[in-house]
């Protein structure tokens, strides 16, 4: 009996159970992901009424509400994160220390908790590269944890990280339709 008979149909149900496997996942993970987009919502709304806002930021949340439900952004920090820790690489060696996030205004608290949840919303819509980008920003950290010896240096690679992707999602055009359509 030849059994290569068997590969090609053996190979295209694998395919169709991954398809199949995948879609469930990424069903269950929007469920799960749910109460924390609706937070996500009520935040960015409350930062977009503050008068307090920079532009800069306002372009962020804005962004960031605009994309909440997509999943190219986590493709974006895939391929962001090894040019991010190429720029915290040239910091380190060239002992230049990077800009600290203020927490001056109001509003820093409400950003932060903002990013968090929308870099989870991101992920629910993308969870297979939600898993890539985890798995970078790991070893990523890990070589940091080496290297610097420090937590805060963790901590300061994540905020570059993080900064990174808000700056690509912030400079991409966005794609508001018209109410003519």
């Amino acid at each position: 009996m030849n059994w290569s008979a068997f590969y090609v149909p053996l190979y295209f149900a694998e395919v169709c159970a991954a398809v199949i496997g995948y879609a469930f996942v990424k069903r269950r993970v929007a469920e799960a992901a749910q109460p924390a987009r609706l937070k996500f919502a009520q935040l960015g709304k409350k930062l977009l009424d503050s008068e307090t806002l920079s532009e800069k930021d306002r372009s962020v949340v804005e962004s960031g509400i605009a994309s909440a439900f997509s999943g190219w952004p986590m493709f974006l920090f895939v391929l962001a994160i090894p040019a991010s820790a190429a720029k915290l690489a040239v910091q380190y060696i060239s002992g230049i220390r990077g800009n600290k996030i203020s927490s001056a205004d109001e509003n820093s608290d409400d950003l932060r908790v903002f990013k968090g949840l929308m870099f989870l919303s991101w992920g629910a819509a993308s969870p297979l590269v939600f898993l890539v980008c985890i798995a970078e920003m790991l070893i990523v950290s890990l070589f940091v944890l080496v290297i610097c010896g420090s937590w805060r240096a963790i901590e300061q690679t994540m905020e570059i990280f993080i900064n990174s992707g808000e700056t690509l999602i912030s400079s991409r055009p966005s794609r508001r339709r018209s109410s003519a359509c």
